[in-house]
């Protein structure tokens, strides 16, 4: 009895790993030609818009943007009314990142992973071409919020180079500013990190 079940323990292991073993090659086989097929192997697929000095920079390998504190740049962000009291009271300080809609432009502040500082503020508008007045103060506004107390004429004149994204970069005491625009589909966006 005893070597019936040894035999049929050793059949079934067996007929286990070579089974186990014929589906790892199937798998390594469609892994690789998948590769084949696919035409990001050999080159660079960044999409457009993640094309710019700032996207670069993984979110996790930024910086904190030095005396910003997440709580008190959202509560800045309702008293300087660019944020509605609806959006405030929505607030979830644990989201990450939080994100809010402001008409057709879109407010995106990256927290650091404890919650407390801020490491990115993204500011996304739909037609660089033609920022409106509401999100020049807005991003003013926000700027004032985290001490900045430079000049704002050339951050929206840029330097065209066919269908190349358009891209201006101030450095200011403490943390860097990089205004972007894309001409193909006149997306831009306003983004604050630190250095």
């Amino acid at each position: 009895m005893k070597k019936i079940f040894l035999v049929l323990l050793f059949v079934s292991l067996v007929f286990y790993v070579s089974k186990n073993k014929s589906d790892i090659h199937f798998e390594s086989m469609e892994v690789s030609e998948n590769r084949v097929n696919d035409p990001c192997a050999n080159a660079d697929c960044t999409p457009r818009s993640l094309s710019t000095p700032y996207h670069s920079v993984a979110h996790q390998d930024r910086k904190r943007i030095d005396n910003v504190l997440f709580k008190n740049l959202v509560d800045g962000l309702f008293y300087k009314k660019i944020i509605s009291e609806n959006d405030y009271k929505k607030v979830n300080f644990n989201d990450n990142p939080l994100i809010f809609e402001i008409g057709s432009s879109i407010l995106i502040i990256g927290p650091e992973e404890n919650g407390f500082g801020v490491k990115t503020i993204e500011y996304r508008f739909d037609d660089c071409n033609k920022i409106s007045d509401l999100d020049k103060n807005n991003v003013k506004s926000i700027l004032s919020l985290i001490g900045f107390d430079g000049n704002y004429d050339n951050f929206y004149k840029f330097n065209r180079n066919k269908d190349e994204i358009m891209v201006n970069n101030y450095n200011y005491k403490r943390f860097s500013l990089e205004v972007n625009c894309d001409p193909i589909n006149n997306s831009g966006q306003f983004n604050i990190y630190s250095k």
